[in-house]
């Protein structure tokens, strides 16, 4: 009972308006409709988010299956396995002379701006 006084009095006078209706019950109400106003929007966000976390799951399931059915497929396959390691092991190696080169065009650049 103190705390509804309390609130009462901290939301203002109880004069009444013209629909009989105090000023702190209209706040009171105000507020209730906020929180209810808020929970719709939370409930808004968790659906969406359920959503998203379904969607993330089919996807993921999805992948795994592809996954495995690569993998089926290079076991049945060993030359398609070779040919998938001569490419990664050429695209490294083009990898690192990329990178020499553009750390001697650095190196130069740097030499030519400083010295």
């Amino acid at each position: 009972m103190e705390i509804m006084s309390e609130r009462a009095q901290l939301f203002g006078g109880g004069s009444p308006n013209s629909q009989g209706i105090s000023s702190a019950s209209q706040l009171l109400l105000r507020e209730r409709s906020a929180i209810g106003a808020s929970h719709a929007a939370i409930d808004s966000v968790l659906s969406t988010a359920q959503g998203a976390r379904e969607s993330m799951q089919e996807q993921n399931s999805l992948m795994a299956a592809i996954s495995s059915k690569l993998q089926n497929v290079t076991r049945q396959f060993p030359a398609i396995n070779q040919v998938v390691g001569a490419v990664q092991k050429r695209k490294g190696r083009d990898q690192v002379i990329i990178a020499f080169v553009i750390s001697l065009c650095l190196f130069f650049m740097f030499r030519y701006l400083f010295l």
